[in-house]
């Protein structure tokens, strides 16, 4: 009997071997070649404008100053940087909503925002509430082979594109509608026992996150929100990401940690990574993403990597065994 090969880790260079059409791991300098492609379908994105514009005059509006809003917030920088907006510069009274994680680390990061957000902005920032999940979404990495096996099935919601080619993943059901669902829910308890009128909640995506998922486009977002307002009879809802609103002054992710840089928020403080380990392993596809885009941007990145942390944990693992038994 043949005895298995050791399981050996992968360097960066094999990493850039295996998604070569990303550009911000292949160093590509510009990140526009992410909107060239992406799963923004405009011609129903119009159809459910002309809806929203018939029931409420426009698709979006930002609420007015001292007016109430609930945020997504996991305590990665997409969120937490528009998290720091909605208070400074919109002068919204933020409500964070969260999902409960097994990640201490992610929880951490967020605690610490939080702490944080409540010294800046005693008056603005709002104690967080905290839903759970009825089942851990975590389990759909075992049912990969499903949509891999069953062409009806195989619909590729992940993509990675760079003009030239396209790698497409397939990605079971998205956590987004969820999410959505339990904004109206909280909006609802809100209004009912504290007395607080809520009519937004938000999500932070941003327009180069529509280039490779396909719940990360302003389509998908406009769809939960039109289901929840057409389910309850209640057009005033909106449920969106305002980097992804023609009207919000910031849209993409150098936008965004250029604007942190400018008000000193303490990017080092937020998690990206997959894993769970004392520091951020830096070699996972979060991790790389983070890296690059500090890079591009110029801002020094302040954050401590740990060394090939992700792939030592059984979930690096098995994501490089499917890798490599694709090859």
């Amino acid at each position: 009997m043949a005895k298995k090969a050791p399981f050996a880790f992968p360097s960066l260079a094999y990493l850039k071997k295996v998604f070569p059409t990303f550009p911000l791991l292949r160093g590509d300098p510009s990140l526009k070649v992410l909107h060239k492609k992406n799963f923004e379908d405009n011609f129903t994105l119009k159809k459910f404008s002309d809806i929203f514009t018939r029931y409420r005059q426009t698709p979006f509006t930002m609420p007015s100053p001292n007016k109430a809003v609930i945020l997504l917030c996991s305590g990665g920088i997409d969120s937490v940087v528009l998290w720091e907006i909605l208070l400074r510069k919109y002068k919204l009274k933020v409500f964070p909503l969260r999902h409960t994680t097994p990640k201490k680390q992610e929880e951490k990061a967020f605690q610490f925002f939080l702490e944080y957000f409540r010294k800046k902005y005693p008056k603005q920032c709002q104690d967080v509430f905290t839903f759970g999940h009825e089942f851990l979404f975590s389990f759909q990495k075992e049912t990969y082979h499903l949509f891999e096996k069953d062409q009806k099935m195989r619909i590729p919601n992940l993509s990675i594109h760079d003009g030239k080619q396209t790698v497409a993943f397939t990605i079971p059901i998205t956590r987004l509608g969820v999410y959505a669902l339990k904004a109206y829910e909280y909006a609802l308890y809100l209004r009912s026992y504290a007395n607080v009128d809520v009519q937004t909640a938000f999500v932070a995506i941003t327009p180069e996150d529509s280039a490779y998922y396909r719940e990360a486009t302003l389509t998908v977002l406009r769809s939960f929100n039109l289901s929840i307002c057409t389910l309850l009879g209640d057009y005033r809802f909106q449920f969106t990401s305002p980097y992804l609103e023609k009207s919000f002054p910031f849209k993409t992710k150098l936008d965004i940690i250029s604007f942190a840089k400018k008000t000193g928020l303490p990017l080092e403080m937020t998690w990206s990574c997959t894993d769970d380990l004392p520091s951020q392993c830096g070699e996972c596809f979060s991790c790389l993403l983070r890296k690059r885009i500090f890079d591009i941007s110029g801002i020094k990145d302040k954050t401590t990597y740990g060394r090939k942390g992700f792939w030592i944990s059984q979930a690096g693992k098995k994501f490089i065994g499917r890798i490599q038994s694709s090859k």
